[in-house]
């Protein structure tokens, strides 16, 4: 096992994975507005640095919220077996580890 299953109680587990969701909302909020300000002010003034700048603000929110989708999405995960996870993502369903061999 891992520090984070033996030291957190599943309570404080969820409250630190709801703070985190925040954390990557407010993220995701706060480059949202920062890409359209930057975007349009880069679009008027003719800056193609400030329209950079607005863009990569879009590239924070494309993680930010793959982020979100990770802490709403959990992916249940045997430690010993790597592929059950990306199986899982796979097929979007979970496989039995009792037909596996």
């Amino acid at each position: 096992m891992t520090a984070w299953t033996t030291l957190a109680t599943p309570a404080r587990r969820a409250t630190l994975m709801r703070r985190a969701q925040l954390l990557a909302a407010a993220s995701v909020a706060y480059n949202t507005v920062e890409a359209v300000i930057a975007i349009t002010a880069g679009s008027i003034a003719g800056s193609s640095a400030l329209v950079g700048f607005g863009l990569d603000s879009l590239v924070e929110v494309s993680s930010g919220l793959v982020i979100l989708w990770q802490f709403r999405h959990a992916v249940p995960m045997d430690p010993r077996d790597e592929e059950f996870a990306a199986d899982h993502i796979r097929h979007g369903r979970r496989r039995s580890r009792a037909g596996r061999r």
